[in-house]
Order: structure tokens, then C-alpha cells, then sequence
């Protein structure tokens, strides 16, 4: 779909009610042969605190040429919709979930890390700049370094669930479509708004990205509230203008 048919898409939208949780597939841009369940939700405590929950599926068939394909990182955006700001990502959660943290190189006991750096977090495979990722690694070349990876990560047939605990301001007028509405920037294969980093891919341990394409299936679709959609929109055509140009 081209961006004016999504631009057309949301626009045909505005008003209609969000979804709590969007549950969609991944697949790799390089073929591969990798995927992933994603399940995102997105609760709201009050306007200042909500939680997003994030379960990733390896589904990768574990043999052949992809044999031993594992997660190492993913990533996603943030939306941009007037009247709402977010400060921070990160904090305890219960047990037996993994925990994320907002700060690049603070591990937490999961030895996951999370960096929040708006149009920063650099992926490979031509599919740009995202908001926030998630690596098993510190480093910020964590998410593009191919190869083997270190511990922890998703091998297939497994599933790892993330929490992440978000603060701001408005954050009761988003809901899980106002994340997935929200797409990388400066990526010459496309604008994205989820993505997922595979390592160790068959016997020549291959790396991947597997990304959705715009729109999120039919089932979860672009929905946000109100204007919010406008907002988006403007934000992924003036970035995408500010890459292309720098």
C-alpha cells in the first residue's frame, strides 16, 4: 500500500474506537524463512501511568535453513498526538515477567535492555530509525550487529513476555493502535511499525529483521482517537522528509 492509500486508510478511521491489544505476525525482509507472533497490549492505570505488555512467539520452524533462529531485540514507536507526552519506559514488574529497563546500559535480572531514543534506534535491512528497542545486548549497535548474540534471547517454539511501564502525560487517550499507527522513519524498504532482530539462522548463522507491513491486519486495524491519527500521520511524513533529504 502506498502511503497515500494509508494516508486515505486513517483518514476514512478517525473517530473510531482503539483496540486494548493488537495481535499480529512478523516475517523476514531478507526471505529468510523467520517469524513471530506479536501480541501487544497497552492498559491504562491514569493519565499519568499505563503499561504496555508485550508477548513475542518465535514461530521459525527449528530445522534446516532455519535451524537455531533466535530473538535478540525488537522495536516499535511512539505516537505523536497532541496534548500527549512520554517521559519515561521501564520499572518493576511482577514475577515471572521479564523486566525492561528505560536506560541503555543499566542491566536488570532478565539481562534485557532497553533504550527509548526517538527516531535513533537503527535497524538493519533497510527498514530505518524506530523509537524504542528492546536488545539483549547494551550496546547501542545491539540491534544491527549481526552474528551470534548473547543470552537471553527467544529460541523457537518459545514465548518471552515483556512489561514496560510507561509515564507522561494523556496517557488515557491512547490505546494499543495509537503504538502500531506510529512507523520507523528513513528506511529505504519501507516504513514500519513493528520490528523483530533474528541471529543464528541455519548453519551459516544468518541474521534477519521480520517487520509488518502497513496496515496492521484487517482485524486490528489503524485505529486511534480522534485527531490522533492526523498527528501521526504528520509525523511519519515530516521525518521521513527530514531523512530523506538529510
Amino acid at each position: 500500500m502506498t502511503k497515500r492509500g494509508i494516508i486515505t486508510c486513517l483518514a476514512g478511521i478517525i473517530g473510531c474506537a482503539g483496540v486494548a491489544q493488537a495481535d499480529f505476525s512478523v516475517g523476514g525482509l531478507a526471505g529468510t524463512g523467520v517469524t513471530a507472533d506479536i501480541s501487544f497490549a497497552y492498559a491504562v492505570t491514569d493519565d499519568s501511568n499505563a503499561t504496555i505488555t508485550i508477548s513475542i512467539h518465535n514461530t521459525t520452524v527449528d530445522s534446516g535453513d532455519t535451524a537455531g533462529a533466535f530473538i535478540s531485540a525488537f522495536g516499535f514507536n511512539m505516537p505523536s498526538i497532541s496534548g500527549v507526552t512520554i517521559d519515561s519506559f521501564g520499572g518493576d514488574v511482577d514475577d515471572g515477567v521479564v523486566q525492561v529497563v528505560t536506560l541503555l546500559g543499566a542491566p536488570n535480572e532478565s539481562g534485557w535492555y532497553g533504550r527509548f531514543d526517538p527516531d535513533e534506534i537503527k535497524t538493519p535491512n533497510a527498514a530505518g530509525f524506530f523509537d524504542y528497542g528492546v536488545m539483549n545486548n547494551s550496546s547501542v549497535d545491539a540491534f544491527i550487529t549481526d552474528g551470534i548474540g548473547a543470552s537471553p534471547n527467544i529460541i523457537p517454539g518459545e514465548t518471552t513476555t515483556f512489561t514496560i511501564a510507561v509515564t507522561g502525560t494523556g496517557l488515557s487517550s491512547l490505546t494499543a493502535s495509537s503504538f502500531l499507527s506510529a512507523l520507523s522513519v528513513g528506511g529505504s524498504a519501507g516504513a514500519f511499525n513493528f520490528a523483530v532482530r533474528f541471529k543464528g539462522i541455519g548453519p551459516d548463522d544468518d541474521s534477519d529483521l521480520a517487520v509488518t507491513v502497513v496496515p496492521v491486519p484487517s482485524s486490528v486495524i489503524l485505529c486511534t482517537l480522534g485527531l490522533g491519527s492526523i498527528g501521526l500521520l504528520q509525523r511519519s511524513k515530516r521525518h521521513s522528509l527530514v531523512r530523506a533529504t538529510a
